[in-house]
């Protein structure tokens, strides 16, 4: 099953203290932990796997879409 990623990369290297030249297969399974530990914790679980599942769908939108990116 696909894990949705609710940070670009290019938002993790503009805003950390990540270089460019990293590479993204270096960082982005402890995005995916973070994620599953901190995030769906905030969230709770409905929430976190609706989002989840709209990214994979490419659907997400209205306030699910503002609370991604804000």
């Amino acid at each position: 099953m696909a894990t949705a990623l609710f940070i670009k990369r290019e938002d993790l290297v503009r805003n950390s203290i990540l270089d460019g030249n990293v590479d993204t297969d270096k960082f982005i399974q402890f995005i995916k932990i973070a994620q599953q530990m901190h995030i769906q914790n905030y969230l709770g679980t409905d929430l976190y796997n609706k989002i989840s599942a709209d990214i994979i769908a490419g659907t997400l939108s209205g306030y699910y879409l503002n609370l991604v990116n804000d």
